[in-house]
Formats: structure tokens, C-alpha cells, sequence
């Protein structure tokens, strides 16, 4: 009977110690006054998010109290003891961020830094296997993380690249690398065929191409679909509600990364969702582009050979004009950044051919690239990460000794050149 009271007394006496520490900790803790115990920064549509979870909870600040530096527009949300900060922008890469604001009295400041940015380019050997190559965009140095005989494209995921390589003579296959272990793993296919349009969604999460059969003569490509979180190990064929399956020549995925833009072998054209497969009819356009900042338009050639965009809410088409005078616009993207487009135009002045890359806002060209001699050809133009541009320009030597066509890789931002890579094609990360 002793013995349990003493132990009844040592069990309540423990816990109220117990209680007196929690209670000094709290009264400490509160006193000393709110830290910042965890941060991180998300994509999030159209920008980045900073997340700020306090020790305590903590009033959410006003806007015009909260200090950002480097500059960028924000505003300001919070629960409890967590502060959301949604910048509207993308922010830079490799670039020291700090903010600070007041809560209860006291000036609390956090600091991050973003991440470097890194160029991945395709780049062709005339005697060896092809390589996908990085390259920090302040670097020279270039770190090989992917080989194959023949790559034909690829796509830039969430912590892995997704390669089109070409097998045999017009049979294509997919390989999924990890960019963290370097392997590399096939993608199952149906059968032999050929793949077009191996594309990611903006948030890098999703990734498809069209797939054609060989010796299905008749039969259209398909729309195939994967997700970087499954590695590759499935796809799966894009399908409307009724199950039925979508063919497609062209598509593209919207900003929201879950609509999807696909244009029929009719070029008839439809915006379908991805998660519940319903589709709805926009309209008949020989060529589709990009899309505006917003997701609210898509840049389209109609069959009249007229560039513009679509509104997708209202399909009111609205005519771009040609930024060269007697030119004609061969290429076109979305710069996020500035709602505008990168357009790519060729013109004639009667005794030689010229290209010119322009960004396009508010209908006023701004001239960024004229192609340096009428032997160079620009292939393309389009945007990649950060409001990142690049477009790609070739010089043909066909002379009998060599037939070697020389490209390269133009990575700019802001109208400014950032860098020039040997190569096909880049993405930026």
C-alpha cells in the first residue's frame, strides 16, 4: 500500500515538472518572439510561392509593410502561423532573395537563395553517339548526362529527361533518364512506329508525344500521355469521356498543365481536359503555337495563312501583324513574361532573303535577332523556363566534301544573348 502511494506521488510529481518546463518553454518561447522554423519555395502558376511557418502564430502584414528585394510584384496571404508570399512573376535563377516585414513589434527578415540555372542541349558527333548535355548558364563546362546512337528530341521533366531516340531506320523509342542516378529506362510501347511532339507541361510534371504504329497504313497517330512521377513506367493513350481515343498531328498542354490543345489530322482543333476527358470543339487552324501568360489564348495560323490568337473562352481570333514589311511570320511562341510573342519572319527584299526573331507586345516588334547572312536559316523560336528564350539557326554547307549543316542554340533572355550552344535544341532549368 506504501509502495503505491509513493508511486502516486512520484507519477504526479513528474508530470507537474513536466508541465512547469512546458509552461516556462511557452512563456520563453512567446517572449522571445516569432521564428521562422520552416521556408520553402514553390512553383505555383505564373510565378514562384514563398511558404513562412512561424514557432507561433503570427498576423498576416499588409502588402505595403512587407519588403522584397530584388524587386518583384507579390501579395501577401497567411493562416495562422504560416505566411504564403505569391510572387508574380517566375523568380530568377541564382539569385539571393531576401524579404522582411513587422509582426507584433518585432522586424523578421528570411533569406533565400534560388537555384543556378542549367541549359540541357542536344549536340551531334559525325563519327559518335549523340549526347544530351548540361551547362550552368554562367559556366563553359559541360557535363554529359545522357548518350545514344541517334537522339532525335527531348523533354525536360521533374528531375529527369525524357529521350526520343531512333532505334532503326524510322522506328523511335522513349527512354526516361533520372538526372539524379544517371540511369536510363525504356518506355513500353505498342509495337513499332515513329513518335512526333515529345512535349512536358510548364510545371515539368506531365509529358507526351503522338505515336504512329509502322505498317498501319491509314491509321492516325495517337496522343500518348505520361507522368515524370512514374519514372516512364506508364503511358497511356489520351481518350475523350466516352473513352474513345484522340488523334492528333500537333498538341499542346496549357498553363494550368492539365488542359490540353489538340489538333486533329483535319486540323480541326479541341481543348480537352485531362482529368475528365471532356472535350470541347475550338475551331479549324492549319498551325497551333503557344499560349498567352494568362492560358486565356493560343496562338494559331488559320487557313487563310493569318497569324493570331484564339481567346478560348469567347474563340474570338485576333489577327497579329507582320512585324517585317512584305515578310511573312514562320514560327512563333509565347513569352510569358510579357503576355507578348517570339515570332520568327522571313522576308525578301528582291535580291536576297532575311530572317528576323522579333517579341511582339502590344502589336509594337521589338527586333531581337537578324539572321547574320542569307545562307542562315532560323529553324525556330520558342520559350524555356524563367521567360528564357531560345531559337535555333543553321548554316548549310553543301559542298561536295563535306554536306555538313552547322546549328546552334541562341539562349537569350530579356533581349539580351545569354549564351550560344553547338546544337539542335535546349531547355533551360
Amino acid at each position: 500500500m506504501l509502495a503505491k502511494l509513493t508511486f502516486n506521488r512520484l507519477f504526479w510529481l513528474t508530470i507537474g515538472v513536466l508541465l512547469l518546463i512546458i509552461g516556462v518553454l511557452y512563456v520563453v518561447t512567446t517572449a522571445a518572439g516569432p521564428r521562422v522554423r520552416y521556408a520553402s519555395v514553390d512553383a505555383f502558376p505564373g510565378g514562384s510561392r514563398l511558404v513562412l511557418r512561424f514557432n507561433q502564430q503570427v498576423p498576416v502584414p499588409q502588402k505595403a509593410d512587407v519588403r522584397v528585394s530584388p524587386s518583384i510584384d507579390f501579395t501577401v496571404t497567411g493562416n495562422g502561423n504560416t505566411i504564403y508570399v505569391q510572387f508574380k512573376q517566375v523568380l530568377q535563377y541564382d539569385t539571393r532573395y531576401e524579404i522582411s516585414f513587422n509582426a507584433d513589434g518585432k522586424q523578421l527578415s528570411h533569406v533565400f537563395r534560388t537555384d543556378p540555372a542549367y541549359a540541357y542541349y542536344h549536340y551531334t558527333h559525325a563519327d559518335a553517339d549523340d549526347e544530351i548535355r548540361k551547362r550552368a548558364l554562367n559556366s563553359t563546362q559541360d557535363e554529359v548526362v545522357y548518350r545514344a546512337p541517334k537522339i532525335i528530341d527531348f523533354a525536360l521533366v521533374q528531375s529527369g529527361l525524357v529521350v526520343q531516340v531512333e532505334r532503326d531506320f524510322g522506328v523511335h523509342g522513349i527512354e526516361y533518364v533520372n538526372l539524379d542516378s544517371g540511369n536510363a529506362t525504356t518506355v513500353a510501347l505498342e509495337g513499332k512506329g515513329r513518335i512526333n511532339h515529345l512535349i512536358a507541361s510548364p510545371n515539368r510534371a506531365l509529358f507526351g508525344f503522338t505515336y504512329e504504329v509502322a505498317g498501319t497504313q491509314g491509321v492516325e497517330p495517337r496522343l500518348y500521355l505520361g507522368r515524370a512521377a512514374d519514372s516512364g513506367s506508364r503511358i497511356e493513350v489520351v481518350s475523350a469521356s466516352n473513352k474513345t481515343p484522340l488523334f492528333a498531328k500537333d498538341w499542346r498542354v496549357a498553363p494550368d498543365n492539365r488542359t490540353l490543345l489538340i489538333q486533329a489530322p483535319d486540323s480541326s482543333v479541341v481543348m480537352v481536359d485531362s482529368s475528365t476527358k471532356i472535350v470541347s470543339p475550338i475551331g479549324q487552324y492549319s498551325s497551333i503555337g503557344g499560349f498567352t501568360a494568362d492560358g486565356s489564348s493560343l496562338l494559331v495560323v488559320t487557313p487563310e495563312q493569318e497569324t493570331g490568337y484564339t481567346n478560348l473562352h469567347t474563340l474570338q481570333f485576333t489577327a497579329i501583324q507582320t512585324p517585317v514589311q512584305g515578310g511573312y511570320i514562320t514560327g512563333f511562341d509565347t513569352w510569358r513574361a510579357s503576355k507578348g510573342i517570339i515570332s520568327v519572319t522571313n522576308s525578301y527584299d528582291g535580291t536576297a532573303s532575311r530572317q528576323f526573331v522579333h517579341m511582339i507586345d502590344d502589336t509594337t516588334p521589338q527586333e531581337m535577332y537578324v539572321a547574320k547572312n542569307p545562307e542562315t536559316i532560323i529553324i525556330d523560336a520558342y520559350t524555356s523556363g524563367n521567360d528564357y528564350y531560345a531559337f535555333v539557326d543553321t548554316t548549310g554547307d553543301f559542298s561536295l566534301q563535306t554536306n555538313e549543316v552547322r546549328s546552334h542554340v541562341l539562349i537569350a533572355q530579356s533581349g539580351v544573348q545569354v549564351m550560344t550552344l553547338p546544337g539542335k535544341h535546349a531547355q533551360i532549368e
